[in-house]
């Protein structure tokens, strides 16, 4: 059997797909050349039920990474690695919920509960659909959550959430907040286990195939932490300066990816 020379951990959306879940033209192609050489995985923010059908149309029989690294599983649903938020940090946030009426979106290992006012926001949550509830209430008994969602057309309200949760935690640990790509002037807070990301699932995905090299490609802030575990960290057209700081390579081609590593 031909051994591998390492594990490549591709971030999903801008990296690899399109905002219409289109691969970008080249990325299939090259994939399946370093395929030959190294195992392939995706790591991104998805749901795992969302993430599965990129997973199996590019091949992919090692677990992946979903909902920022809170949740490694492979296609078949076997679970690696899982991390929930803690029901104090949920009480605290659905204050917030309750308070400004926030949509939301909670995440379970299987599933999504949306609140029916989200799905005014359109396309912003098109794979947030797959396998879903509608749901009024900010209900975390019945279930572990794994990833939270808040929303808002309001800059203001969200960052007031945003630092609250920072302070909460004592720094920027597991939270996001960020602009929707989809719809002008919609603010998201992107909340997981305070000791969640990408990198920390990553490590544990490289100890679980034993290998020695690991390779992560990404676009955005929540692909630095898999960055900085990597040996080889590579930024695909990324827009922020923070991420290019963190890469060892930046790409505007992406075939360039396989001269790099093989």
């Amino acid at each position: 059997m031909l051994m591998k020379k390492g594990l490549i951990a591709f971030d999903l959306d801008g990296t690899l797909i399109d905002g219409f879940d289109r691969f970008y033209p080249g990325r299939l192609e090259a994939i399946e050349e370093l395929s030959r050489d190294y195992y392939i995985t995706i790591a991104s923010g998805r749901s795992w039920e969302s993430i599965r059908r990129f997973a199996v149309l590019l091949g992919i029989n090692i677990p992946y990474i979903s909902y920022d690294g809170a949740l490694l599983r492979d296609v078949e649903g076997r679970t690696y690695f899982k991390t929930t938020i803690e029901e104090r940090e949920l009480r605290f946030l659905e204050v917030f919920q309750r308070k400004y009426n926030l949509p939301f979106v909670l995440f379970t290992e299987n599933h999504s509960r949306i609140h029916p006012m989200v799905e005014e926001y359109g396309t912003i949550v098109s794979h947030w659909r797959l396998n879903y509830v509608k749901d009024i209430h900010f209900d975390y008994e019945r279930e572990p959550i794994i990833k939270v969602i808040l929303m808002r057309e309001n800059f203001q309200m969200m960052r007031s959430i945003f630092r609250e949760m920072i302070s909460l935690r004592g720094g920027v640990r597991g939270i996001y907040m960020y602009p929707s790509r989809k719809r002008k002037g919609l603010w998201i807070v992107d909340i997981t286990h305070p000791g969640t990301n990408k990198g920390v699932a990553l490590k544990k995905l490289s100890e679980i195939l034993n290998v020695d090299r690991v390779v992560a490609v990404g676009d955005y802030l929540n692909d630095i932490p898999m960055f900085q575990v990597s040996d080889i960290s590579i930024a695909v057209e990324p827009s922020l300066e923070e991420v290019k700081r963190h890469a060892d390579f930046i790409l505007q081609d992406f075939r360039d990816i396989v001269s790099i590593l093989l």
